[in-house]
């Protein structure tokens, strides 16, 4: 959909729509293994972009109107990257769970950046 900034007055700019095919294929292994309630992992893939497709976008100054518009072409995204994620998985008890992990993703572009993850689960009924 079209979008249209507001608030920078004669900065403001309207953007046309795009459209973008994409096609990704992943293939990726996980390591596991079971220690009493406790279970620790690690999983590794690799996502592949198969369209490659840029695109390119078109852009006016709002208070100009259309006529005065510009395109300018983005570049296709990465075409290969990488997924890790080591964690800890396990039970406390029959209605609590706990999942902790780091994730990062990678690759050649401009795609990377970690994060660490920490959920916890409440079962109602007692149990799974």
């Amino acid at each position: 959909d079209r979008l249209a900034e507001q608030g920078a007055g004669s900065a403001d700019l309207v953007i046309e729509d795009q459209d973008r095919d994409s096609l990704v294929a992943t293939v990726g292994y996980q390591l596991a293994y079971r220690m009493g309630s406790w279970t620790p992992y690690l999983r590794l893939s690799l996502d592949s972009e198969m369209e490659d497709d840029p695109r390119d976008v078109t852009a006016y100054p709002r208070n100009l109107g259309s006529a005065s518009s510009y395109r300018t072409s983005i570049e296709a995204p990465d075409g290969d990257v990488g997924r890790g994620e080591v964690g800890l998985s396990g039970s406390i008890g029959e209605q609590f769970a706990v999942h902790l992990a780091y994730r990062d993703t990678f690759s050649g572009g401009d795609v990377d950046g970690g994060q660490f993850v920490a959920q916890f689960e409440y079962r109602f009924g007692g149990g799974r």
